[in-house]
């Protein structure tokens, strides 16, 4: 249930703050001749969360709980998961997801819930995303 609530928090966020998919660049990246949409669904729906995840709850936020505290480390975490996905657009919303799944794997000491968590994000983003293109 916290993963569909995170998932439509997410979404409503970004549809509070207008934001719409870039479907241009699912595009340029889908008129490539080895590139497929199942690939790329793939990859923004499964693998981006589990690498995400691992990097930054398994390694980062863990390596900092150890020396700093675990709100400390969160926030932290969170801010770098905004930062690196490269889009100001998004920024705050990232930032803020980037926390909620820090808490997440806080509270269960596993980066299971984060991972399935992101990934139910990232296929809303997806079906935004994908259903912006034509056929």
């Amino acid at each position: 249930f916290l993963c569909f609530l995170v998932a439509f928090a997410y979404d409503f966020i970004l549809k509070l703050l207008d934001y719409i998919p870039k479907a241009q660049q699912v595009e340029v990246l889908l008129q490539q001749k080895d590139f497929t949409l199942v690939a790329a669904y793939f990859m923004l729906v499964y693998s981006a969360p589990i690498w995400e995840e691992v990097v930054f709850r398994g390694i980062l936020q863990d390596g900092l709980e150890k020396s700093l505290s675990p709100t400390t480390a969160i926030i932290s975490t969170g801010t770098i998961f905004g930062l690196i996905h490269f889009d100001p657009d998004q920024m705050i919303p990232l930032i803020l997801l980037g926390c909620i799944f820090g808490w997440m794997y806080h509270k269960s000491q596993s980066i299971f819930p984060s991972i399935i968590a992101h990934s139910f994000v990232n296929t809303l983003g997806a079906v935004n995303l994908f259903g912006g293109l034509e056929q």
